[in-house]
């Protein structure tokens, strides 16, 4: 799960929603039950928060296993490997058209190739699938 603007802006807001929550619930002007009363919302809250969070990043790992097992049967022509390389390298389409003597729409086609064979959504994913099959350095 990563962290950014939106994780922590739900992550406010269901924090928000459990005090308030609190408040309906039980308006009370004893501090000492109030108090109990949100460290009882606090600790199921971060309990939530957190196993949802262990929960996503353990199917999350287990797909990218799953996409690595299936790169290694993954039928890559010699172009495409030659093309994957150079992605990993950081070279843009237009660079790799230069290098190897294509057009950058040829490339952006390869590039497209190799991402379904690989299961992949973006170059960097796809490069990352790879690295972990064995198929680049």
């Amino acid at each position: 799960m990563k962290w950014n603007k939106k994780t922590f802006k739900r992550a406010g807001i269901l924090f928000v929603v459990s005090i308030l929550i609190v408040f309906l619930i039980r308006a009370s002007t004893y501090i000492s039950s109030l108090l109990l009363e949100w460290g009882i919302i606090l600790a199921l809250f971060a309990g939530l928060f957190f196993g949802a969070k262990y929960l996503v990043n353990k199917v999350q790992k287990g797909a990218l296993e799953t996409k690595v097992l299936a790169a290694k049967n993954a039928d890559l022509s010699v172009r495409e490997m030659e093309i994957l390389s150079r992605v990993a390298d950081g070279y843009s389409n237009k660079e790799i058209g230069e290098q190897v003597f294509l057009s950058e729409s040829t490339i952006k086609k390869h590039v497209s190739g190799i991402l379904v064979k690989l299961d992949a959504k973006r170059r960097t994913e796809a490069v990352k699938i790879a690295r972990e099959a064995g198929l680049i350095i």
